[in-house]
């Protein structure tokens, strides 16, 4: 079942492996999950939790996390501009990740943000990927290529990032994802790298937005079998955007990580080749307010039901 365990013990002699999640209070619920799960596909790397010193998470449970192998918890007081957006926060995520990285002692290893609602179920791609010499990894948003629910780049693509954004211009309120994406491309357009897209041979998608809209038990439960035994990263930052409670994360993230780790025997040996389950065409719920954490839709469209199966593909420069 863990098939990505086999896959980091082979790539990760080569390569460091560092894990950056900004958070605040309000993900009390969710960051064990998703921390637990991310230790579990990845197990050689180190996870830096960046809290808001602002709004942090309570104390008990930031030196219960530290407590778990290779977890290390930190304190910002840089402007998160609410979704993590502007200059101040930018230039304060890069040192924050190059950071994290000095304290590893990955010099020229890899570095993941993600967000506190994004799971690594499968991490083979993304492995597959650096192995094959990318230097910067992200996936598809409604604004580009590049967002910021999960993106990897090579140590020295973030050193060059970190410096351009130091000696440009930035908008006050530029987002991280177009911003950090831009600057990506610059790095690797000056070491003469070519845009790939790596396609699945399943024609399963490699990053989802779970469609969190679904209407009924069944095909929520449907969606939840298929998202478990296809999906390798899945963001449920969604829901946010479509308006629904934000508890509701933790509803589906725990179904998720109970149906991929308790998947049948005939799954567990063979796998299962079921069809996408049918969306409902009933209106989504009217978006709410953007909130920290959530980033946008992604594939999945607010006012539409977008298939997980075509909402998402893996990018990378190498």
């Amino acid at each position: 079942m863990f098939h990505s365990l086999r896959l980091s013990s082979r790539l990760d002699e080569n390569h460091l492996w560092t894990i950056v999640i900004f958070c605040y209070r309000g993900e009390e619920e969710i960051l064990p999950l998703t921390i637990e799960q991310a230790r579990t596909t990845l197990p050689l790397a180190n996870i830096h939790l960046f809290d808001d010193k602002a709004d942090p998470i309570p104390g008990k449970l930031a030196d219960a996390l530290e407590e778990m192998a290779g977890v290390h918890y930190h304190q910002t007081s840089f402007d998160r501009g609410v979704n993590l957006n502007g200059a101040e926060c930018i230039r304060g995520e890069l040192q924050c990740m190059v950071n994290a990285c000095d304290d590893d002692g990955n010099t020229d290893g890899v570095v993941i943000k993600m967000d506190p609602d994004t799971l690594i179920l499968r991490s083979g791609p993304l492995l597959d990927a650096i192995s094959k010499g990318a230097e910067w990894v992200s996936h598809n948003s409604m604004k580009g290529h590049f967002a910021g629910m999960f993106y990897a780049m090579r140590r020295g693509i973030l050193d060059m990032v970190h410096r351009n954004a130091k000696l440009i211009e930035l908008p006050e309120g530029a987002a991280e994802d177009e911003t950090i994406g831009a600057l990506c491309y610059l790095a690797a357009q000056r070491k003469s790298y070519v845009w790939t897209d790596i396609s699945n041979p399943q024609n399963r998608q490699f990053f989802a937005a779970f469609p969190a809209q679904v209407a009924d038990e069944p095909t929520y439960a449907q969606e939840i079998r298929f998202v478990a035994k296809h999906g390798c990263i899945i963001t449920v930052g969604n829901t946010n955007i479509l308006g629904m409670p934000r508890a509701y994360r933790v509803k589906i993230m725990r179904d998720l990580l109970k149906e991929y780790r308790n998947p049948t025997e005939d799954e567990a040996l063979a796998g299962i080749d079921e069809e996408e389950p049918d969306m409902p065409s009933g209106p989504a719920p009217a978006p709410e307010k953007r909130q920290q954490g959530a980033e946008g839709c992604g594939g999945l469209s607010c006012s539409g039901r977008k298939s997980i199966r075509t909402s998402w593909t893996w990018n990378y420069h190498c």
